[in-house]
Formats: C-alpha cells, structure tokens, sequence
C-alpha cells in the first residue's frame, strides 16, 4: 500500500497527507506544488519555516558544486545523494550531516502537525 493511501485513512486533508510524506533532498526541477502546500501549513498549523534550511544547504552545497542538483523539498523516494554527485568526502561530511539536520527539523515539524492533527480529532 502507498504510503499516500494510507494517510488518506485519516481525518487530515491530502495537503496535509502530502507535507506528511515530503524530505530535503537534491533534484534536478524545482517542485511548484510544494511551495503552496508549504504556506499552506504554515498558516494552518503554525509552524516554523522550512526554507531557511534549504537555502543554507544549497549555499554549503555552492562551496564545492556548481553543477545541476541542488536542496529541495521533494514528495518522492528517488532523491540523488550527495554521494553520487561528488566524491570528495571531505566536503560531504559537513553537507550530509547538514542534510541529516534540516530532515530532522522536518520531522520535528512533522510531529507538531501530528500532535494538532490527534488534538483535533480527540480533544481533551
């Protein structure tokens, strides 16, 4: 089963179901429907801004690559790694570890959507 479909057996909207399922990762193409469910869940559930984050892994990433991939919020699975872009593992360190942050704050924004999300469905 999609893990998309098995969201949709909440309550929650599929706006919120698809900012459930989004991670940072590199692409080649900006992704337009994000950036709307993004503001979207900002205002709905009064989150922190995810954008700084990804604008401070693309200025990391500009240090030693200047190629076709950069940071994004993304819906699928297939995201590039940093490994297969460059070898240099002293400049990938610090970039991954930067990466492993900024999904981890997601996640943590992701928890607070969860948490208002169980709030609404079962208020105490």
């Amino acid at each position: 089963m999609r893990l998309i479909k098995y969201l949709s057996y909440s309550n929650s909207d599929n706006n919120t179901n698809k900012f459930r399922i989004m991670r940072i990762g590199l692409t080649k193409s900006k992704c337009d429907i994000s950036s709307s469910i993004l503001e979207e869940m900002y205002e709905k559930y009064n989150i922190d801004r995810i954008e700084p984050l990804i604008e401070n892994l693309n200025k990391e990433l500009k240090k030693f690559y200047n190629g076709k991939y950069f940071y994004d919020i993304l819906f699928d699975d297939n995201i590039k790694k940093i490994n297969e872009i460059t070898n240099n593992k002293r400049k990938i360190e610090p970039l991954l570890l930067a990466s492993f942050d900024a999904n981890d704050k997601l996640s943590k924004m992701k928890s607070k959507v969860e948490e208002c999300i169980k709030s609404r469905l079962h208020p105490v």
